[in-house]
């Protein structure tokens, strides 16, 4: 069993020593990489509003991780009611705004991570005087898409 062995090794390294390579043999590989566009964009949680409160902080947007192509980024569109709707009273609304630094926020578009936009609920104290009581919600729609830039 060791002869053959033996015998089967110095086949190999004859084998392998009888081998040359020309310059002629040498050939070229090429090498890629994708890298596909990502992103994560952390919306605003639920938010409870104390009654009489004119202002509430509604957190914030941000773009927690992103790899994007060139000339592209990250739009985030809101939608909302504009208007809390009672929950035994859907005729009884108070309405509201959400702003970002006091205008009313509609969207933004973002280009990498780290960029953030703070939001606020905003209900005016003639709406609160007006409101039936009970209890309100509302429904706030993001819509995030990977765009063009322009």
């Amino acid at each position: 069993m060791k002869m053959k062995q033996l015998m089967m090794a110095a086949l190999l390294v004859l084998a392998v020593s009888g081998m040359s390579l020309s310059p002629k043999a040498l050939k070229e590989t090429s090498v890629t990489y994708q890298v596909d566009p990502s992103y994560e964009v952390v919306i605003p949680t639920d938010v409870a509003i104390p009654f009489l409160a004119e202002e509430v902080a509604y957190g914030k947007i941000q773009i927690q991780e992103a790899i994007l192509e060139e000339n592209k980024c990250i739009l985030v569109e809101m939608n909302s009611g504009g208007a809390l709707v009672n929950d035994e009273n859907p005729s009884a609304t108070i309405p509201y705004q959400i702003l970002c630094d006091g205008k009313p926020f509609t969207g933004q578009k973002y280009t990498k991570a780290g960029e953030e936009t703070k939001l606020e609920i905003s209900i005016s104290k003639e709406d609160w005087n007006k409101a039936a009581g009970g209890t309100y919600r509302t429904a706030v729609t993001f819509r995030i898409s990977y765009v063009d830039k322009e």
